[in-house]
């Protein structure tokens, strides 16, 4: 009965073995397929996350651009009347100083008297006279220059 016993325990070991195996292997493989679902669900609310963020950033991005094109509109402006403003402060002095120069021109007429006027003064007012003619000239170009820009701008 010892051997008989024993040849049960010879076939059936190996047989309660490979069961015991598969039962566990089937056992880690569930654990396995429930960890990948785990994995693939975390990795969807991810993806759903990040396609919100990026909706959100897009919407933003598209409001920082219409901000940007209303700033650059109003700096354009901007900068024209500040041309304009330009043009009009140098034309004004631009004028006092033709004026100026007209007054010293007349004041100059009136030294040609030499009984009246001693030849340094009138040295002088000669000298005046030159400078404010090429401070004239240099400010009729930067006008010119200033209007280009201005156009340029636009």
């Amino acid at each position: 009965m010892e051997n008989i016993l024993l040849a049960c325990l010879a076939i059936l070991s190996p047989v309660i073995m490979a069961y015991l195996t598969n039962r566990y292997r089937r056992q880690e493989k569930m654990e396995d397929y429930a960890r990948q679902d785990l994995v693939a669900q975390r990795a969807e609310e991810a993806a759903k996350k990040v396609a919100t963020v990026a909706a959100s950033l897009l919407v933003s991005n598209e409001r920082a651009a219409e901000a940007t094109a209303v700033t650059n509109g109003k700096l354009d402006d901007q900068k024209v009347q500040l041309g304009v403003i330009h043009t009009l402060v140098n034309s004004t002095l631009s004028a006092a100083k033709v004026s100026e120069l007209n007054a010293y021109l007349a004041l100059l007429a009136l030294m040609q008297d030499p009984a009246n006027v001693d030849a340094t003064q009138i040295e002088a007012t000669q000298q005046k006279i030159d400078e404010l003619r090429i401070l004239v000239s240099e400010r009729a170009k930067q006008t010119a220059l200033a209007e280009i820009q201005i156009k340029a701008g636009k």
